[in-house]
């Protein structure tokens, strides 16, 4: 904002202290053409010298007779050569008025100008023309320079050789130098030239040169020293610290002269006088034509009355527009008027500064909402400002940061299998659809959650594939061809696992009774059966396998003896019965038996069991009888498993030579073992193929068993209530699984989650809503009350809890205003609570104070069953019921 202030001007007039002398005061020299010769090849130069000088001092007169020194030199050469000396009277001399109507000179200050005038010839040619005058003395109360009273002055042209063949005419100054310079006042002299060519003149202040003394004579100490005696080049005068040629005057702003222009500007500080010297250089097309150097002495004066204060306040990032001058910084500045009587004036502005005040807003709203800010209407975040002007006038920025939260939409998808129930924000989710809730989110806007649930039921199916079968297997176009087990998840609609298991068995033989230890050389031999051990081929990393030996019941009777058996290796030959009903079969079969020790979290499988049997033709024994063989043509096979027959295969043909016989097992489930279980195996050879033959036998070789090891993938989780409720009394328990929970309802004190995983973490808690009111009576209150006061506190832990029914972990008056209003049935249940809270077995002495222990039971990862998962319920608001229940940590 920019401010118009005009200024009141007074009219003073300036009073001017006297402190001259006399002397010497300045001069300079400028040549004209007069005419150029070509046939003569010289030029004739008009000179003017003007001389400048103290009237009332009494010296440095107006030389009759004065002499002017006319030198030459080469270019590029440092000596100067006299040529002549022109003599020369002054002319013109006259005072120079000061009409200055605002300044009162005092009557000893006059200065007075005189000037010499002659013409000179000088020859073309390639030397370089100076014309000097030499003249001392200055004024001594000269303040920058050493010595003044003694030290003289010169005043020189030089010409050079390009100005004398084109006739040229030097720079004239536009202006005599102003006499007085007013201290601390700004000045603005224009101290440039004109010249009749147009051509370039540079402007530089530049050191004054001295010349004669105070000496009788004519040489270069006299007060006029002879041109001939003293030659350029001339010394140049000393200048008294802190001033310089350059500058001569200091001030502050320091006064200098604008080299394009010749402007000084500046501001003298210090009174006094001061020698300045102005040099001037002519060109004309790059070439230098004419230098000249002005010396002159400015008097800066103490000026009374010329300078008043205005004071002024700025705001912040604001302008004041002060008589057509714009300020847009605080400081002190100064303005130069002329008054209606012409006179100079200035003033100096002081201008303050003025802070701005600013305000900030912050505000959040949620879209589509707005915001009035002022006159506007707002609906997008942003910074937003609005000026206005404070109790200063200055500027009262508010500024409104604005942020314009979304409502937030997101979409869930749930699965819910087996009975699962979603628990989200409070409610709860069992059926298949679409739903909705409306939340707030973190921004306090509004968040649309939108559930997609579907319910179904989870499936896994496995299959079995061994190795012993083929060297690989495709399976849903993967092949397989190494042992383990591979999971490959299936699409199901539901969203509810639907899983293939495809295991890979190896091909591993565990037990072999190859019989190479037969010795029944001897009938006594043929009834025992020790020599038939298993041998163990490997070791299972899921556990251990315990084998029998291979055996008949009643030895004495069902004898064996060695035979040549499969691929020349020894055999057990065994006899036979004749029947074709294996029932009434007389001979007892081969039998053997293993026990299962699988580690925790695994199980034994038993995949394969392989054997070599031979139905010979003709019998012969080792180191015995031979001949033909009432052979049997069939064999029965039977397993028991626990005692329990779990498989039974009869009429499997036989072989006149060695046949292997082979059962897979693996996609029974029997035959997936677990701590304890006992496994029998029958073999029995039957009804002979009735030739006349008196020897009926059956050779077995190479009875092989192959197992594998399978990981548990479910695991039971179970428990009881540990103190007697009342049979109707219906309880919930609940599995939670992240945000999915299973629900069962018992009335029995007994709960069981038969299907869970074995590598997840689960909940497990339990309630009742059922009749708040139940068993909760007016002596309980009075049993809190007696707690709360001290005269009777609780003396069982389980009374705690019951008393806590807004459960916000302490006792006290809360709790006896919500059981009145349930007593009274104005609340029909515990606002904050439950009916009944169940406290799991393991929760109770784990820390000091009953009111800390949990409702929840953790369920950590594992494939152990755990079928005591035990609860102990407490009537909520039954503190006298629950000093009755009794517990310890050890039960």
């Amino acid at each position: 904002m920019t401010r118009l202030t005009p200024i009141l001007i007074t009219l003073f007039c300036f009073i001017v202290t006297p402190v001259f002398t006399r002397h010497i005061v300045g001069g300079d020299i400028k040549y004209t053409c007069v005419s150029s010769n070509s046939d003569q090849q010289t030029t004739t130069f008009a000179v003017s010298f003007t001389m400048y000088r103290d009237v009332l001092g009494g010296g440095a007169n107006y030389d009759l007779n004065a002499q002017f020194g006319i030198y030459r030199k080469s270019p590029g050469g440092s000596d100067w050569t006299f040529v002549q000396a022109v003599v020369a009277n002054p002319t013109n001399i006259a005072n120079i008025p000061l009409n200055d109507p605002c300044v009162t000179v005092p009557p000893n200050i006059r200065t007075e100008r005189g000037s010499y005038n002659f013409n000179v010839t000088l020859p073309w040619g390639e030397n370089i023309y100076q014309i000097a005058y030499q003249r001392c003395c200055r004024n001594n109360t000269i303040n920058n320079i050493f010595n003044p009273g003694t030290t003289g002055a010169v005043f020189s042209v030089e010409i050079t050789p390009e100005a004398i063949r084109n006739c040229n005419n030097s720079p004239v100054f536009k202006k005599l130098p102003p006499i007085i310079l007013c201290n601390n006042r700004p000045i603005m002299f224009d101290h440039g030239t004109t010249d009749m060519e147009g051509d370039s003149v540079v402007y530089e202040f530049c050191n004054p040169l001295s010349s004669g003394g105070n000496m009788p004579g004519d040489d270069c100490f006299s007060i006029v020293p002879a041109p001939f005696k003293c030659l350029p080049p001339y010394p140049e005068v000393s200048f008294v610290p802190p001033y310089t040629s350059f500058e001569p005057m200091g001030g502050n702003p320091i006064v200098n002269i604008n080299a394009s222009t010749g402007m000084i500007t500046g501001t003298p500080n210090v009174q006094g006088q001061y020698v300045v010297g102005i040099c001037i250089r002519e060109y004309r097309n790059g070439k230098l034509l004419t230098s000249t150097r002005r010396d002159f002495q400015f008097n800066v004066l103490n000026c009374n009355g010329i300078t008043f204060d205005q004071n002024y306040l700025l705001c912040e990032n604001d302008s004041l527009r002060i008589n057509e001058v714009t300020y847009t910084q605080p400081g002190t500045y100064t303005q130069n008027f002329i008054t209606e009587s012409g006179c100079d004036s200035v003033v100096v502005i002081k201008i303050n500064p003025l802070k701005n005040s600013e305000s900030l807003i912050t505000k959040t709203i949620c879209f589509p909402e707005n915001y009035t800010f002022f006159e506007m209407i707002l609906t997008q975040s942003g910074t937003y400002t609005k000026i206005l002007e404070n109790s200063a006038g200055c500027d009262s920025t508010v500024i409104l940061k604005l942020l314009v939260n979304q409502p937030t939409e997101n979409t869930l998808h749930y699965s819910l299998c087996d009975g699962e129930i979603l628990e989200i924000n409070g409610e709860s989710f069992s059926q298949s659809g679409v739903y909705s809730q409306k939340l707030v989110n973190s921004n306090g806007c509004d968040s649309i959650l939108t559930l997609i649930i579907r319910t179904g039921t989870s499936l896994t199916s496995r299959q079995y594939y061994s190795l012993c079968n083929a060297g690989s297997f495709e399976v849903n176009n993967v092949v397989y061809n190494s042992p383990g087990v591979f999971v490959q998840n299936l699409n199901s609609q539901s969203g509810c696992d639907s899983t293939l298991i495809v295991n890979i068995l190896p091909c591993q033989q565990d037990i072999i009774y190859d019989f190479q230890l037969c010795d029944a050389k001897t009938p006594q031999q043929g009834m025992n059966y020790e020599e038939f051990v298993p041998r163990y081929l490997s070791s299972l990393s899921c556990g251990t396998i315990s084998a029998s030996n291979i055996e008949r019941e009643q030895p004495q009777e069902n004898k064996h003896s060695c035979t040549l058996g499969h691929e020349s290796s020894l055999s057990m030959c065994v006899s036979v019965s004749n029947t074709c009903i294996p029932e009434e079969a007389t001979q007892k079969p081969v039998v053997f038996g293993f026990r299962a020790s699988p580690v925790s979290g695994s199980y034994i499988k038993w995949n394969h069991l392989v054997f070599h049997h031979n139905a010979p033709l003709n019998y012969n024994w080792i180191n015995g009888a031979t001949g033909p063989n009432n052979y049997p043509t069939k064999i029965r096979i039977r397993i028991y498993k626990n005692d329990a027959l779990v498989f039974a295969q009869q009429d499997i043909p036989t072989n006149n030579t060695w046949k292997k016989e082979k059962l897979d097992l693996y996609e029974n489930p029997d035959y997936v073992l677990q701590e304890g279980d006992s496994v029998r195996v029958e073999l029995l050879p039957y009804c002979t193929v009735g030739n006349t033959s008196t020897v009926s036998v059956w050779d077995v070789d190479n009875l092989s068993l192959f197992f594998s090891c399978e990981e548990k993938e479910n695991r039971i989780i179970g428990g009881k209530l540990l103190t007697n409720v009342d049979s109707d009394e219906l309880f919930t328990i609940k599995r939670y699984q992240g945000n999915k929970v299973l629900k069962l309802e018992t009335t029995d004190n007994f709960f069981l989650f038969p299907k869970n995983d074995p590598l997840k973490n689960y909940i497990i808690t339990g309630l009742s809503h059922q009749e708040p009111s139940k068993e909760v009576s007016t002596f309980d209150l009075v049993l809190i009350q007696k707690h709360i006061l001290g005269i009777e506190t609780f003396s069982n832990p389980f009374q705690f809890i019951a008393a806590d029914v807004n459960r916000d972990g302490k006792i006290n008056s809360a709790d006896l205003v919500i059981m009145r209003k349930v007593i009274l049935g104005v609340y029909e249940n515990f606002p904050d609570n439950t009916s009944w809270r169940l406290i799991p077995r393991t929760s109770v002495f784990e820390t000091q104070h009953p009111l800390k222990w949990s409702d929840e039971m953790l369920i950590l990862p594992g494939y152990e069953n755990l079928q005591e998962i035990d609860f102990i319920p407490i009537k909520t608001g039954d503190v006298s019921g629950a000093l009755n229940i009794e517990f310890s940590k050890s039960e």
